[in-house]
């Protein structure tokens, strides 16, 4: 009998593929941003490589398609899991502050420049009461926020004050509802600004200040943190955000593991990315004030410009003459009829970027009947037609 020679594939195991495991939240559009950053670094250098993500942070050790690991990208707080990839003796690069000092480097937002520049935002609207929202959030990078938006105020000689939300939940088991509205009429005083450590802590200031009564932005001004899309444009009224870094930082941790994997030495210390900007929507496109009878008549003008309404329909709404009402916007250095004519222009601006939506819809949905003074007004207040505007911005995106 013949022995066959087995065949070279049988002889020797295939050769492992390069693994590079990404742990992030992709349910946070900070999270996608950064896997997307990862990817475009993994195409353009490492196309041999196998990428793989995981959203949840449980069972991470688990993984039996994890065999060819060679390191991992990490962006989450929990201590655990963060035990758990220490026991694999492999590269680490995170993209948090919580846990640089365990990891062999970090790749993130400079979060206390990203304070900063939220301390700005509102110096510059004149606002002189700040506080500081974390919806109980704990981690490094929410205090570091903090920490730079409190330095900068006590540079211009403002005092911050932070939520202190431990202490309502104590009281109540749970945060409040009431306790962020009360807490802000009675311990920080109206108008003031509101910096939430991120876009969901905002969201959720937003719909509490609102059932309490508190006019955004007129009476508290609101900034988040990531500019999340959805969290943002969901928040009542829109919500500012300080915009985040997020593929960049992708690109460049996905760069430095790949370094690390060759033997390179890691950097000296976290390499930090500074914001992007402040995306400035509704929630804090104002200038600090300290007039009812103005931030209702703002509320008003915000909730009810398109329908449309005239001069003399805020005027009523607030509850005083043409006149008195013309003298109150003063302090808003514009008229009350600019006020209109901006929130218009500005869902118009909104709406235009769709382009699903005809034009005609667009002039509608923005109080105007007739096409041609849509056009007249657009013109006249950004300087280009609401097609010429369109065709830009959707290219743009």
């Amino acid at each position: 009998m013949v022995m066959r020679k087995p065949c070279r594939a049988h002889r020797d195991p295939p050769a492992r593929q390069p693994t590079l495991v990404v742990i992030a939240n992709t349910a946070s559009h900070a999270g996608r941003e950064l896997l997307r950053g990862v990817h475009d670094y993994t195409s353009a250098f490492l196309p041999d490589w196998r990428l793989l993500f995981e959203p949840e942070p449980a069972g991470i050790g688990r993984r039996p398609f994890w065999q060819g690991e060679v390191g991992f990208i990490h962006a989450y707080f929990d201590k655990r899991l963060m035990d758990d990839l220490l026991t694999k003796r492999l590269p680490i690069v995170t993209c948090t502050a919580h846990f640089e000092d365990r990891c062999a480097a970090t790749v993130r937002t400079d979060d206390e420049a990203a304070g900063r520049l939220a301390a700005e935002h509102f110096l510059k609207r004149g606002f002189e009461r700040f506080g500081f929202f974390s919806s109980g959030d704990q981690s490094r990078a929410a205090w570091l926020r903090w920490e730079g938006f409190r330095k900068r105020l006590a540079k211009a000689g403002h005092t911050a004050r932070a939520f202190p939300a431990d202490l309502f939940r104590q009281r109540h088991g749970r945060l409040s509802p009431e306790g962020l509205p009360a807490w802000l009429r009675d311990t920080l005083g109206l108008p003031s600004a509101l910096f939430c450590s991120f876009d969901t802590a905002g969201r959720q200031a937003s719909t509490d200040l609102h059932f309490a009564g508190l006019v955004v932005p007129e009476q508290v001004a609101m900034l988040g943190m990531d500019d999340d899309p959805i969290e943002c444009e969901l928040s009542q009224p829109p919500l500012s955000s300080i915009a985040v870094p997020g593929r960049e930082i992708g690109f460049r941790a996905a760069q430095t593991l790949h370094g690390l994997v060759r033997g390179d030495r890691p950097p000296a210390g976290p390499v930090l990315l500074p914001p992007l900007g402040v995306t400035v929507r509704p929630s804090s496109d104002s200038l600090a004030v300290d007039d009812p009878l103005l931030a209702r008549a703002a509320a008003y003008i915000r909730a009810h410009a398109c329908d449309p309404c005239t001069v003399a329909d805020v005027a009523r709404a607030a509850g005083m003459s043409r006149r008195l009402l013309e003298l109150h916007f003063r302090a808003l250095r514009q008229t009350p009829h600019a006020a209109v004519m901006a929130v218009r222009l500005e869902r118009a601006c909104r709406l235009l970027r769709d382009p699903r939506l005809p034009i005609q819809t667009v002039a509608a949905q923005c109080g105007y009947d007739l096409l041609q003074n849509f056009g007249r007004a657009f013109r006249q207040a950004i300087g280009t037609t609401p097609a010429a505007y369109r065709r830009a911005h959707v290219a743009k995106a």
